[in-house]
């Protein structure tokens, strides 16, 4: 799962980061969405699995992004608050 972020976090740096001015035909918008679907998927089975009831798609992509690489550090697990705390943080 790290290196799927990592990979989203590549394409977006070069197409809205570094990359030429280009028109948006050129960005592969099917593809981001698709990765943006299958994270969002990811935090609904980490709310689930924790007892949350949010719905993923009220939370923004730096939400989304904190929760998924919380998750997947390795380190012990969060626990409700900490979920919480990022869900309720704008």
């Amino acid at each position: 799962m790290k290196n799927f972020l990592y990979s989203v976090a590549a394409a977006a740096t070069l197409a809205f980061g570094h990359a030429a001015p280009a028109m948006a035909q050129d960005y592969d918008l099917d593809g981001m969405q698709q990765s943006l679907t299958m994270l969002e998927l990811t935090v609904s089975q980490i709310f689930t699995r924790n007892g949350i009831d949010v719905d993923p798609r009220t939370l923004d992509l730096s939400q989304i992004a904190q929760i998924v690489s919380r998750f997947d550090s390795g380190d012990d697990q969060p626990t409700r608050s900490e979920l919480e705390f990022i869900i309720n943080r704008n």
